[in-house]
């Protein structure tokens, strides 16, 4: 048992950064590109809004690295985008 719960630890990955605000809302499930290309699927933990900025979020994102392109793109909504794929 412990063994599974470092791993599960282990794939964790959290990734904070500025976006422009839009329809998104915390505890939406997302999928963004990190800082180093990959691709990460998690939940939006934070937004926190600069009006004074011009409509600028810090958000956080906790979730996985996906293993392939391919589970990327399996009817998720993209960060930036409002259509499904």
């Amino acid at each position: 048992m412990a063994v599974r719960v470092l791993e599960h630890y282990a794939q964790r990955y959290e990734q904070n950064f500025s976006m422009v605000a839009g329809d998104e809302k915390l505890a939406d499930r997302l999928i963004i590109q990190s800082f180093g290309g990959e691709m990460v699927r998690g939940m939006l933990t934070k937004l926190e809004f600069d009006l004074t900025g011009g409509f600028l979020a810090d958000a956080k994102v906790i979730g996985r690295r996906l293993t392939s392109n391919a589970a990327a793109y399996a009817g998720e909504i993209r960060a930036g985008e409002r259509n499904l794929i």
